[in-house]
Order: structure tokens, then C-alpha cells, then sequence
């Protein structure tokens, strides 16, 4: 019997350890305009670049996963001031299996990095620093930007936004799409 209900344990864990990890990848809730303003609200840096030569990082103790970075060149600032000699970083897990997953696995890396030398990005990103370099983590919203259905409305509607400070912007009501429209 304590066989049974210790197996039934273990059985619950890994469910719930499941089920946790991919509610962690669930959309954000909200229609696209609240999306992208949350997004913007919680990035570091906003702007849109044009990705460079992509190379791979090995994990170490501060960064246990696996990166993807890019170099870049800034078309468009929207939000901060992007470091020009920093590199856009996505995070791979280093070994399959949820004990490691990256924490923004559901976010940026969805964005391969790899063959995309010359393509536009949209980067909502956080700042992180490595071995004394900035590394500007994929955040959720970032996305590239050809053949992106919707995209020229949403950088218009950031462009309108670029010079709001982050406390003023909207998402402390119920309702915040009337405000970007």
C-alpha cells in the first residue's frame, strides 16, 4: 500500500511539474495590443535590428544554458539605449527534460538565431551581463519582422509610444487597448 501511494506521489510530481512548465508557455492573456504593450512595459530595451554573424555559447555557472547570440546593427531605437557592441542572446535548453528548462525558453527562443545573418528583428529583450559583455535576452513580443502580418501596425503604435516613460504606460486599468488605438 505505501508502495502504491509513493508511486502515486511520484506520478502527481511529475504532472504537476509538467503541466507547470507548460503553463509557462501559455500565451499571454490579453488581446495583441495589450500584449505588446506589457512586453514593452517589461523589456529593458526595445528596438529593431539587423542581425549580424550568430555563434553558439556553452552554458557555464551564471548562464546554464545553452545560447544562441547574434551581433546586430540598430535600424530603430523604440525603448532605451541599446549597447551597439552587445549581442541579442536566446537561451536553448542544454539537456532535454523540464529540470532544465531556460527561463525564457517560451519567450525568445522560440526565434531561431542561426541563418538568420541579415534579417530584421523586432527585440523586446532585458539586459544581462557576460564575461563583461551585455547580452540583451529575447523577451516575449520580439519577433521578426518580413513577411510579419501585423507588424507595420504594431511598430506604429510603439513609434507613438516610444517617448511614454514606463511608469505612464498603460495596463493599470482594466482596458488598456482604447489607449493605443
Amino acid at each position: 500500500m505505501r508502495r502504491r501511494i509513493a508511486g502515486q506521489a511520484v506520478l502527481l510530481a511529475v504532472a504537476l511539474a509538467a503541466s507547470s512548465a507548460a503553463l509557462a508557455c501559455l500565451p499571454v492573456p490579453g488581446d495583441p495590443i495589450q500584449r505588446e504593450t506589457r512586453a514593452c512595459r517589461d523589456a529593458d530595451v526595445v528596438f529593431v535590428a539587423t542581425l549580424g554573424e550568430t555563434a553558439s555559447v556553452a552554458p557555464d555557472a551564471d548562464f546554464p544554458w545553452t545560447m544562441s547570440t547574434s551581433s546586430f546593427e540598430v535600424v530603430e531605437v523604440l525603448r532605451g539605449s541599446p549597447d551597439a557592441d552587445a549581442r541579442i542572446a536566446t537561451e536553448d535548453p542544454a539537456e532535454p527534460g523540464l529540470r532544465r528548462l531556460p527561463p525564457h525558453s517560451c519567450l525568445g527562443s522560440g526565434l531561431r538565431l542561426a541563418g538568420s545573418e541579415g534579417r530584421r528583428l523586432l527585440v523586446f529583450a532585458t539586459a544581462a551581463t557576460r564575461d563583461g559583455r551585455t547580452l540583451y535576452r529575447l523577451a516575449r513580443g520580439s519577433r521578426f519582422l518580413d513577411n510579419c502580418s501585423g507588424c507595420d501596425d504594431a511598430l506604429a503604435r510603439l513609434r507613438r509610444h516610444a517617448q511614454t516613460e514606463p511608469a505612464d504606460l498603460p495596463g493599470a486599468g482594466a482596458d488598456i487597448a482604447p489607449a493605443l488605438r
